[in-house]
């Protein structure tokens, strides 16, 4: 009885893999997606840092999704430009924050990206991620361009306040995905 109480509660660690935030399960699809350990995370020039604590089974997180297609870019551009990655402002980040589990949340990013039998996607505007793909990478339209990350558990009703510090922390409202406006 007290093991189911203690699931959905924001303050019990969720159980984490070796090398990343995945919950392990053999069906899990949001596993694959997840950036491992080791990762250096940049959003314009900020380091980001995970929380080994949370997994995709969490609940009441703030997330980070950053397309490792435009990653691919910002390291070309540099390398032209002969500068600094961190120099390089690229849309590649997005900030959101759920009170379902992670893994619920990326099933809803993923739905968007569901081609109907035309081969059209009609649900792209519903995530900001499915709409990046949609504007930017749409021969390659699929949530695997994305790399996701668990950066901080929270309280249910400061979810969107630590979303949005975030998000002004790492600037992803000016150059980010957080400036895509989503349809409800």
């Amino acid at each position: 009885m007290n093991r189911r109480l203690s699931q959905g509660r924001a303050d019990v660690p969720a159980i984490t893999s070796k090398t990343n935030q995945g919950c392990g399960g053999i069906r899990c699809k949001t596993c694959p997606l997840l950036f491992d350990f080791d990762a250096e995370i940049k959003v314009n020039g900020q380091q980001v840092h995970l929380d080994p604590k949370l997994s995709c089974k969490s609940k009441s997180i703030v997330y980070l999704a950053q397309c490792i297609a435009c990653q691919g870019k910002r390291s070309k551009i540099a390398k032209e430009l002969s500068i600094p990655e961190e120099q390089v402002l690229v849309e590649d980040t997005y900030f959101g924050q759920t009170i379902s589990e992670g893994r619920a949340r990326m099933n809803g990013h993923r739905s968007a990206f569901r081609r109907d039998q035309s081969g059209n996607f009609p649900d792209h505007a519903k995530s900001a991620l499915a709409q990046h793909c949609y504007d930017h990478h749409q021969q390659n339209m699929d949530i695997k361009n994305f790399k996701i990350g668990f950066v901080k558990c929270c309280k249910v009703f400061d979810s969107d306040r630590e979303e949005a510090k975030f998000i002004s922390k790492y600037r992803t409202e000016i150059s980010g995905l957080n400036r895509i406006k989503v349809i409800r």
